[in-house]
């Protein structure tokens, strides 16, 4: 079974980019623009990694726990994030 993976960031490019590569490596991805589009999606089961923005993580994409324990998962999950100054 291929691994599916979600990929939740707010800005269009980067989800682009990351799903990109993820399926040029025969990796199932699906996207995520929001904490609440995110944890839908998370509900509905499959996903085996979570590529999460730190930005998304604390409110400011949508409603996804300030911590990533709180969903309760045994999933993996990857938070990053890139400096703006």
């Amino acid at each position: 079974m291929t691994p599916r993976i979600l990929v939740v960031d707010d800005e269009p490019h980067i989800r682009d980019v990351i799903c990109f590569a993820l399926e040029r490596a025969d990796l199932a991805s699906m996207a995520a623009c929001n904490g609440t589009e995110a944890m839908a999606a998370f509900r509905r089961g499959n996903i085996d990694l979570i590529i999460l923005d730190i930005g998304a993580r604390y409110g400011r994409s949508g409603s996804l726990p300030s911590d990533p324990h709180d969903l309760r998962i045994a999933d993996p999950v990857s938070v990053g994030a890139r400096r703006r100054d």
